[in-house]
C-alpha cells in the first residue's frame, strides 16, 4: 500500500511484487467477511457499524487496484481530461474502481445470487457507489494543496484521504465497542 501512495512513476515497479501485495488485500478484506456474525462480541449498538466497515474495506481494494492499474500506466494520464474539474476526476475514478467492488463486503448481499445480477445486487451497488461519489465530490482530493498532476496522484489522495482514513476511523469505533 505504501508503494501505491508514493506514485512516482519514473521509477521502476516490481509488477510481481504488487501483484503480491493486491492478492493479499483482498484476501485479507474479504476475510472480514466473518465479522458479519454478532457473536464475536459486539456491542448491540454498535453492530451497525459492521456493514459501513466491509463496504469501506470494498473501497479499499477497489481503490488499491485501481491505483496499481494507473501507475502501471505511466500515471493513468488519459482518463481524465481536465485534472481540475472535481465532477470529472470523481467520475473517472469511481467509474474504474466501482467494477472492482467485491459484492459480498456491500450492504445487502445476497449469497444465493450468485452472478450478483439481479436488480437488488445492482442497487446495493448503486447506493455505494452514490455514497461514494458524495464522499469524494465533498473531499479535497482534486482541489487539496498542492495540486495533483495526474489522476494516478488523485488516485493516491482517493486511497488515502478517504478510504483508508474511514476504514481506520471504523475499525476504531468497532474495537472500541468490543464486549
Amino acid at each position: 500500500m505504501s508503494e501505491l501512495l508514493a506514485v512516482d512513476v519514473k521509477r521502476s515497479i516490481d509488477k510481481e511484487h504488487l501483484r503480491r501485495q493486491l492478492a493479499q488485500l483482498e484476501t485479507e478484506i474479504n476475510f472480514l467477511t466473518t465479522f458479519e456474525d454478532a457473536s464475536f462480541g459486539l456491542q448491540e449498538q454498535s453492530i451497525h457499524l459492521i456493514p459501513k466497515l466491509l463496504e469501506e474495506a470494498a473501497w479499499i481494494y477497489a481503490d488499491a487496484l485501481h491505483l496499481a492499474i494507473l501507475v502501471l500506466d505511466e500515471g493513468g494520464e488519459s482518463e481524465a481530461n481536465d485534472l481540475r474539474e472535481p465532477r470529472a476526476v470523481v467520475d473517472a475514478l469511481l467509474n474504474d474502481s466501482a467494477v472492482n467492488l467485491e459484492p459480498r463486503l456491500l450492504p445487502g448481499y445476497d449469497e444465493s445470487d450468485v452472478s450478483g445480477s439481479s436488480s437488488a445486487a445492482h442497487a446495493t451497488w448503486r447506493d455505494a457507489y452514490e455514497r461514494r461519489e458524495q464522499l469524494l465530490l465533498a473531499s479535497a482530493i482534486v482541489t487539496g494543496q498542492p495540486l495533483p498532476n495526474s489522476l494516478a496522484e488523485i488516485a493516491a489522495r482517493s486511497l488515502k484521504w478517504v478510504s483508508i482514513r474511514r476504514f481506520e476511523d471504523l475499525v476504531t469505533r468497532v474495537v472500541v465497542s468490543w464486549d
